[in-house]
């Protein structure tokens, strides 16, 4: 028998007997039980939910800002690419920060002192599998939950940049809190020509000429003349440049592929 059971057949005997008093005494230890129990079982849902909140953002002095790190500069989130001190006595320190807007591929170079308090965001990833494209709206779905959330295309760098995803894709997003801020695209990407104008008779693979090329995506890229229609292709996401022929077409990308 529990020490708590025969605590309570205790006091069921002394309440029978009449000895209200004693009924009391041996109820003591299950109530203090009980509310060291109550007290735990708060306890674990109380640091439950501390684990589940989101991470805060700090501020840093201009001389803590690390390159890695993510910081909000004029309302605008950017990625800091690196950092470079100026030294021109103790007094005249400066640090020269190299940014990459997270949102976009545009970049800035910006000069903090020491006593400048940066704030740093931390970030967090989210995987969510891409379903499809609505007009400027990517519409994408949590592979777990089945959630699906809408988001700009712009959060691609660009709008145009949108069009390299396809559907069924794992794709990395980055959320501040509760928005999102960044939809990362491949930095190349296979794309399928639609149609180009027909390749040149006895054309050379290095031939320097180029010509216009509309993929199924809904770009126009410039491609080497004897790049013909319905030929796979590599182009760069961020500059639209011709990269290479791929021997393979435009595939779905897996998780473990989208590093």
């Amino acid at each position: 028998m529990s020490c708590l059971a025969r605590c309570v057949r205790a006091a069921v005997t002394a309440g029978v007997a009449g000895h209200a008093a004693a009924a009391t005494a041996a109820l003591r230890p299950v109530a203090a039980a009980t509310a060291a129990s109550s007290s735990s079982s708060l306890l674990r849902a109380a640091r439950a939910n501390w684990m589940q909140q989101p991470r805060r953002d700090y501020n840093v002095g201009g001389n803590e800002v690390k390159a890695g790190s993510t910081i909000k500069w004029e309302d605008k989130t950017y990625l800091v690419l690196s950092t470079t001190v100026n030294m021109r006595g103790r007094a005249h320190t400066t640090y020269n920060l190299e940014l990459k807007d997270v949102g976009s591929t545009s970049k800035i170079s910006v000069k903090v002192r020491p006593a400048d308090k940066i704030e740093v965001i931390e970030l967090t990833p989210v995987r969510m599998n891409y379903l499809y494209r609505q007009g400027t709206t990517l519409v994408f779905m949590d592979p777990v939950s089945f959630e699906q959330i809408e988001v700009s295309a712009s959060l691609c760098g660009r709008e145009s940049r949108a069009n390299y995803l396809i559907e069924n894709s794992s794709t990395l997003l980055t959320r501040n809190g509760d928005t999102f801020v960044k939809v990362a695209v491949p930095e190349k990407a296979v794309c399928t020509v639609e149609t180009t104008a027909p390749a040149k008779a006895g054309g050379k693979v290095n031939d320097p000429t180029g010509k216009d090329a509309k993929l199924t995506n809904g770009l126009t890229v410039q491609v080497p003349a004897f790049i013909e229609s319905g030929a796979h292709i590599v182009v760069n996401t961020e500059t639209d440049a011709y990269v290479g022929k791929s021997e393979v077409p435009p595939m779905p990308i897996e998780e473990e592929k989208f590093q």
